[in-house]
């Protein structure tokens, strides 16, 4: 499964690739939206793990293109913004699921489940 890891944060990036390590998992980061968009659309991946709030082009934005791009693409969308307009906005713009950074084990358990179901040959 490839992953791509989608925040303006360093450590942010660094701690998602810790907490989701698994032998069966390749990553691919991006530091901003424009980028992700760029590196969705020249590697597809599996699951795009996506900030909501970042500098060039917000996570919403990112979301909406690589939709465009890709009906089927997985996107999730991992903020510190767990509000209903945020909800709302990412579900618009094709996010599958929205995690807060205060709850990444259930995170954990989504993209492992994920990879279960891939494994069994029935990945969403």
């Amino acid at each position: 499964m490839r992953i791509l890891i989608v925040d303006d944060q360093p450590k942010v990036r660094a701690m998602l690739r810790a907490l989701l390590a698994d032998e069966d998992i390749e990553f691919e980061e991006a530091a901003d939206g424009e980028d992700a968009v760029a590196r969705y659309v020249n590697r597809s991946c599996d699951l795009v793990l996506m900030d909501v709030r970042m500098p060039v082009l917000d996570g919403i934005e990112a979301t909406g293109r690589i939709i465009s791009v890709d009906r089927q693409a997985h996107v999730v969308a991992v903020t510190d913004y767990d509000d209903d307009d945020c909800r709302r906005e990412a579900v618009q713009a094709g996010c599958r699921a929205l995690f807060g950074k205060d709850d990444l084990m259930s995170l954990r358990n989504y993209v492992h489940a994920l990879l279960w179901n891939r494994q069994s040959g029935s990945m969403n």
